[in-house]
């Protein structure tokens, strides 16, 4: 776990169970590997994904279930720009701090907006 998210957790007094990926006597190599290691649907499992404003002067993150599609549109919208897009690998690890496939919506600073599916509460 990034000592970022951790951090954030106890400062907070969130209780949480850490699960590492190398745990499992097999590899996990993508999101269904996970959700079948922990015996989850596949909609239980979140994608994180960190997103720009055209002009790079707004940078956003967007969190999913991994059965679902991100609508760019609909999240410009709430953020307040004309467009959004992906971010480039580099961007993440320069205005997050986390690595390149560690994204995580815990911790950020908060300029950055984050915008949580509602489907996910249920």
């Amino acid at each position: 776990m990034h000592p970022k998210v951790s951090k954030v957790l106890i400062e907070n007094g969130i209780t949480y169970r850490e699960v590492r990926h190398d745990s499992f006597s097999f590899a996990i190599t993508s999101p269904m590997d996970f959700a079948n290691a922990l015996g989850y649907s596949l909609d239980r499992i979140t994608k994180s994904v960190f997103l720009r404003s055209k002009l790079k002067d707004k940078y956003v993150m967007a969190v999913c279930s991994m059965s679902r599609k991100l609508n760019f549109a609909q999240l410009a919208t709430l953020a307040g720009v004309a467009k959004l897009e992906v971010a480039e690998k580099q961007e993440l690890a320069d205005k997050v701090g986390y690595p390149i496939n560690g994204v995580c919506s815990i911790g950020l600073s908060p300029e950055i907006q984050v915008f949580i599916d509602v489907a996910l509460l249920a």
